[in-house]
């Protein structure tokens, strides 16, 4: 017998010594002292586990297994990051904090405090560097909305929100309980997430509204899962699990030749955070539920997928078409939307609770999206549309005296149907302030298309004030394959701020419909700008070399009901986290002129209503002015109390915070708030 094979025996022996003697002491028997050894050996042949001859070789087994300390492994880290951490802070959030870093392998420490297992509760500058660390893994959802390309070490919002997407969450016992749905319905599997434990107790579901993508898009016949619709709501209060959800379709063509679902689709797919979570056949009239007025309704049921806290997931629905659609059915159009309590989730305490009503969410006009339907029609067509890694509206930082290189401020993708598609020329709109030339401002524009560099184009300005088209030539070069996509990516150079532009500038940058001039490269038939469909704009970028950026954190409204015929009350809540970057700047502990919003009705039109506002932040107060330092972050929370003059659905937005570089007022800087929909709360429905 060999040593290994002994030591192997011997470290079996321990186990079944301990679970069928009861001998407590058996356990330890990997770290037991010299002393020790041979009364154990004594014993594993007293109970014939080793025969006597192998006295020898158990004791120098046991001795290797004393002499070899088993290697620290890092802990996982159970925790929900609730406030922002920077030098010199403490906490048992902190520990958390180096236990998760460690376990990512950003490492604190290799050995001593912060190492693995020595996790400590001060966050020093080896805490900020494993955060540094981890920012710049994450570079494009921590740092790119900031503007930022280097990892700063303080531990802010975007920060917290991937290390909590990243944290183990703390197992409590899972939800149970039968799926009451309807038996005539459309069943889909469940999904066997092993994460499906629920923390917390009652869950909220608030502030459900339409995404923006996809945008209205044509379905052409057997074209497989194109996605149509979707929507985004707040998960609040605890975890919850998605159970089910009914979404409607609904022709609004004038006498269609077909009303009924089940001719023109063959499936309906389900999305959550894009990934398909399930599918259901919808190609016969068992498959749909037939509503009132040409309304049709397909369920998502069986779902077992787990919202955490404060997430704000997105559903999307996509459709597989019929590949013979009748010609009398081409060019139908069709409304989608969540229907009235469409989507159910079940939370901690076994409560279900529902998404979509027409109380809360402007079930309706406001939440559908139209795509329509239509033949094969021409043999090739290009479609355009938005990229998901299209940069969301940020601040970028430009130099007061340099230029700034390689922006990106559009991601866009073109699909080709038919035949391979060579593209021509491509233009890129730019919208600017009107009072603004587009070359003080833009000194080089580039397109990056599956690797490849094009920086040939030419510059003209539109008849509107504050836009500029740069086309360029792609000779043919760029080629779309059949049933495939190329994503483009537009960069831009900045010129220098000083002499050039003001800080503040904003810019955006879209491809419009029927904006590509293109041929085939297979048919050589030229593509009119007829079969060249949909459009990509990008979110708007404000250009600064000095200032604050705003991240929001939460929003939340609050009704109060009125008494012996008083009006209803509103109260909504914006927080958000403002960041100082290249110098520290204070904004005014006062909302006048200050914080700049504006109240919305039912349908998004700016009303005149009565206010009252007030503002609190975590930053130190110097003159009555808030102060926020280079480099850090702090909280701001913006509180409206609103009596209605009129009966309806009410919302608050905020548009822009002013401030300056000393304490005293006036300021001479504003930072727009954006993108406009993370800053406003949700609808509150107040009577007079």
């Amino acid at each position: 017998m060999t040593k290994e094979l002994t030591l192997n025996k011997v470290a079996a022996a321990l186990v079944g010594v301990a679970m069928t003697a009861g001998l407590a002491f058996a356990f330890a028997a990997e770290r037991a002292h010299a002393s020790q050894l041979s009364e154990l050996v004594n014993l594993f042949i007293a109970l014939d586990i080793i025969p006597a001859a192998k006295a020898e070789d158990a004791r120098a087994a046991l001795a290797e297994m004393e002499k070899t300390p088993a290697a620290p492994t890092a802990a996982a880290a159970t925790c929900n990051f609730t406030r922002n951490l920077k030098t010199g802070d403490k906490g048992a959030d902190v520990k958390e904090l180096q236990k998760l870093l460690n376990s990512k392998g950003y490492m604190v420490a290799a050995t001593g405090a912060g190492s693995v297992g020595m996790e400590t509760e001060f966050f020093g500058p080896a805490t900020a560097g494993a955060v540094k660390k981890m920012q710049e893994a994450f570079a494009s959802e921590i740092l790119a909305p900031l503007g930022l390309t280097s990892g700063t070490g303080f531990f802010g919002a975007s920060t917290r929100a991937k290390a909590n997407s990243l944290c183990t969450p703390v197992v409590v016992p899972p939800v149970t309980g039968d799926d009451d749905d309807d038996d005539d319905t459309t069943e889909v599997g469940d999904d066997d997430d092993d994460d499906d434990t629920l923390s917390g107790g009652e869950v909220s579901l608030e502030d459900f509204k339409r995404l923006g993508s996809p945008s209205s898009v044509d379905v052409g016949e057997g074209e497989e899962q194109t996605k149509v619709a979707g929507w985004e709501f707040d998960v609040k209060d605890a975890d919850g699990m998605l159970k089910r959800v009914d979404v409607n379709f609904e022709t609004t063509t004038a006498a269609p030749a077909s009303s009924k679902p089940y001719d023109y689709f063959d499936a309906v797919s389900l999305f959550l955070d894009g990934e398909e979570i399930a599918e259901v056949d919808a190609g016969s009239k068992d498959d749909w539920s037939d509503l009132a007025g040409n309304v049709w309704q397909i369920r998502f049921t069986g779902l077992s997928e787990k919202l955490a806290e404060d997430s704000t997931p997105d559903l999307v629905v996509a459709v597989t078409t019929v590949s013979n659609l009748d010609t009398d059915d081409e060019n139908t159009t069709w409304n989608v939307w969540v229907a009235e309590d469409g989507i159910r989730v079940q939370d901690g305490e076994g409560l279900d609770q529902y998404v979509g009503d027409a109380g809360d969410t402007l079930a309706g006009a406001a939440d559908e999206r139209t795509f329509t339907t239509e033949g094969a029609g021409a043999d090739d067509e290009l479609k355009v549309s938005l990229n998901s890694a299209n940069p969301k509206s940020s601040i970028i930082k430009v130099d007061t005296d340099n230029s700034t290189e390689d922006q990106v401020v559009l991601v866009f993708d073109l699909k080709a149907e038919g035949n391979d598609i060579s593209i021509d020329t491509l233009p890129i709109t730019f919208t600017v302030p009107a009072t603004d030339e587009f070359d003080d401002i833009v000194t080089d524009v580039k397109l990056e298309i599956d690797g490849d560099t094009y920086n040939d184009y030419t510059t003209a300005s539109s008849t509107t004030a504050g836009t500029a088209t740069t086309t360029f030539d792609l000779d043919e070069d760029v080629i779309v394959p059949k049933d495939g996509k190329v994503t483009v990516k537009v960069l831009v150079d900045l010129n220098s701020l000083t002499g050039n532009y003001a800080a503040g500038t904003l810019i955006s940058a879209s491809i419009p419909s029927y904006g590509v001039d293109a041929i085939t490269g297979t048919a050589g038939d030229d593509l009119s700008a007829t079969t060249n469909t949909g459009s990509a704009t990008g979110e708007t970028h404000e250009l600064q070399s000095e200032g604050l950026f705003a991240e929001i954190v939460s929003v939340d409204e609050t009704k109060t009901a009125g008494d012996n015929n008083a009006a209803d009350v509103g109260d909504y809540e914006i927080k958000f986290d403002l960041t100082a970057f290249d110098d520290t700047f204070y904004v005014s502990a006062t909302t006048s002129a200050v914080f700049v919003y504006h109240v919305e009705d039912g349908n998004g039109a700016t009303v005149a209503t009565n206010t009252v506002a007030a503002v609190t932040s975590t930053a130190t107060k110097e003159s009555n002015s808030y102060r926020i330092d280079d480099g850090e972050s702090e909280t701001f929370t913006l509180t409206v109390t609103l009596n209605p003059d009129v009966t309806g659905y009410y919302r608050i937005e905020l548009d822009s915070i002013t401030f300056g570089d000393t304490a005293a007022l006036p300021y001479g800087s504003s930072h727009t708030a954006s993108p406009d929909e993370d800053f406003e709360t949700g609808n509150l429905y107040l009577n007079k």
